[in-house]
């Protein structure tokens, strides 16, 4: 026979429907029912011990079993109300008989009992309790089940404190605050009952009541400073409306794992400096900043938090404060819902564990300092709108790749990818970005791993020792150069191998002494390039130019010591003396019949067998 048919059949004093159960317990989640009802009929004494139990041992029953059923793993909020029916079912009447449901407020009329909130049938003893007027002040019996007596509004101060017996409590509809240090030190309570009523928890009311691991408290909003202090709770879920949280309120909690604090208002202070186990936390952009609230006073978070690894915030303004994640040096991933449209300085600084951030930004702006010193910072978000980068936005920034952007940057601060020894590229999809403004002193100081520098237009203006340090430039790609490119790049003088050039007129010396460079490309929109003097002298590895079509006018020494072979000129116009001298090998220059005025002008000895410079190779012109 099933365990509820068995209530049915067995109990004449009352029915118990199956349904009528499962809607007031758990809604239409029938599994939760059937899951005790199978726990239950494992143990065929279990309804013989409860209708056999007298109403003083009673409550003692009803612990054991909940003990059990908690190992289980059965909600409370289930094998309460059962609890309450199966008594009623049974007969069983108080002295002033209390059937408590915890989840519904049950009709008194209509299901035959007080309505009150809590788990059991408790037997009310006026001798155990020392009221003054509605407060209650002390609690005198012995019993592991506490009912507040119903008609109390507050929980008086330090009314079970200490209390060694208390396992349970149950707090009835007519509470709405429990006082300062109500139950502090009960060090054996591990069920805490609250009606929707309670809305407040005073400074200390369950401070290490250390056993304490299941709350229903849905309607508290305050929770005051070290009111769960040192508790066993593992989520602070229980406090579904919680809006103002005191300082250390939550300090110590040896089992929190996870903390929802998306709808505090406020929160206090170190609330939950020394939560070992806490792994991930949900906060509000407009609340607290984590550090501040998580944290202990001067006290690096990883120390008082050394497994929170998550932080999930809800950026419902659109702004991130400043240093709002900074400190913040545990966390590994940060993951912002809504839509960030402004980010403010040192948002993120500091974060030294940081990899991950995960945001839709359509700010404009990185500002001063914001992934300042993030060094294990690996992935970042679209800057799709950025165009001005503040100084120091990502310096320090060890681990970061590629920042990707939507577009054209305006402007790089002072040092803002100083030290980002693992950045290869700012890139614009696959492309690199342009810089169409100022770079600002160091900004891309030892970015040791650098190889594709901003695009240099035509409007950009280098500070001092920009890319210093940056050592591993392998392609640059430029309108225009106020300085040589080897003053550029010094430490990357031997390294450059390709370069490509968007601008018509290419400066005198511009891409001299990079011994190293084997390739150019012309790249002007109006398909005229006019190369200066000296402008690819002493580049002893270039063998090729593409788009040699584009080339105009050739100054003195252009390609002087290259290692050229061969050089389409279709549109050439002049070409300046010795600018071919010490070559280092043959080169085949390919002329149109129509430039033949311009040869000649430059030097009417060159011909088909070719001529010999003094320190050089063979120069051969062909013509087509």
């Amino acid at each position: 026979m099933g365990f509820f048919e068995e209530m049915r059949k067995g109990l004449a004093a009352k029915k118990i429907d199956v349904g009528e159960i499962s809607k007031y317990v758990v809604g239409d989640d029938y599994v939760k029912c059937f899951q005790l009802a199978a726990m239950l009929e494992a143990d065929p004494t279990f309804i013989n011990r409860i209708v056999g139990a007298t109403d003083d041992v009673l409550p003692e029953v009803l612990a054991a079993e909940a003990d059990k059923l908690d190992a289980a793993g059965i909600p409370a909020d289930v094998y309460a109300h059962i609890f309450s029916e199966i008594a009623l079912a049974a007969g069983k009447r108080c002295a002033k008989a209390v059937f408590i449901n915890p989840v519904s407020a049950d009709d008194a009329k209509v299901r035959g009992y007080e309505p009150t909130f809590g788990a059991g049938c408790v037997r009310d003893r006026e001798k155990d309790y020392n009221k003054n007027g509605s407060v209650l002040a002390s609690f005198a019996a012995t019993r592991s089940y506490v009912r507040v007596p119903y008609g109390v509004t507050e929980v008086g101060s330090a009314a079970l404190a200490g209390n060694a017996n208390v396992r349970t409590v149950i707090v009835p509809a007519t509470v709405t605050k429990i006082g300062v240090g109500a139950m502090n030190g009960c060090r054996n309570l591990k069920r805490a009952y609250m009606a929707p009523s309670v809305t407040t928890l005073e400074d200390r009311a369950f401070e290490n009541a250390s056993m304490l691991d299941s709350v229903f408290a849905p309607g508290v909003t305050h929770v005051g400073a070290g009111a769960m202090k040192n508790t066993a709770i593992a989520s602070t879920a229980c406090f579904p409306s919680v809006r103002h949280i005191g300082a250390q309120a939550f300090a110590d909690c040896k089992n929190l794992k996870v903390a929802d604090l998306v709808n505090a208002e406020s929160v206090g202070a170190g609330a939950f400096a020394g939560c070992k186990k806490l792994e991930t936390v949900r906060v509000s952009c407009s609340g607290a900043a984590p550090a501040t609230m998580l944290g202990r006073a001067g006290e690096r978070l990883s120390a008082s938090l050394p497994a929170m690894r998550t932080i999930y915030a809800d950026c419902r303004d659109g702004v991130i404060r400043a240093g709002f994640f900074a400190n913040c040096d545990c966390v590994e991933r940060i993951i912002i819902s809504g839509t960030v449209t402004k980010m403010e300085s040192n948002a993120f600084c500091n974060c030294v564990n940081l990899k991950e951030v995960r945001m839709t930004y359509t700010g404009t702006e990185i500002p001063t300092e914001c992934f300042k010193d993030c060094s294990l910072l690996e992935t970042l978000p679209l800057f799709r709108y950025v165009k001005n980068i503040g100084a120091q936005a990502f310096s320090g920034c060890r681990s970061l790749v590629n920042v990707i952007f939507g577009g054209e940057i305006s402007s790089i601060g002072e040092r803002a990818f100083a030290d980002c020894r693992s950045l290869t590229a700012l890139r614009v999809g696959s492309s690199q970005v342009f810089l169409a403004g100022e770079c600002g002193d160091f900004a891309f100081a030892d970015c040791v791993s650098l190889q594709y520098p901003p695009v240099l237009t035509a409007t950009a203006k280098l500070g001092n020792r920009c890319f210093e340090g940056a050592k591993s430039v392998d392609t640059v790609v430029c309108t225009r150069l106020d300085a040589p490119l080897w003053m550029t790049f010094p430490d990357s003088k031997t390294r450059i191998r390709q370069v490509q050039f968007f601008g018509e007129t290419v400066p005198e010396g511009a891409f001299s002494e990079l011994t190293a460079l084997t390739a150019v490309r012309f790249d002007s929109p109006t398909k005229r390039v006019v190369i200066g003097k000296n402008a690819f002298n002493g580049d002893k590895s270039l063998s090729d130019v593409i788009n040699g079509d584009m080339i105009a006018e050739i100054g003195e020494g252009a390609f002087s010591g290259t290692s050229l072979t061969r050089l389409v000129l279709t549109n050439i116009e002049k070409i300046e003396g010795k600018a071919f001298v010490g070559i280092k090998k043959d080169l085949t220059i390919s002329f149109p019949a129509a430039k033949k005025s311009v040869v000649d002008a430059f030097d009417p000895t060159w011909s088909d067998a070719g001529r010999s410079f003094v320190f050089g190779a063979k120069i051969y012109v062909e013509w087509k």
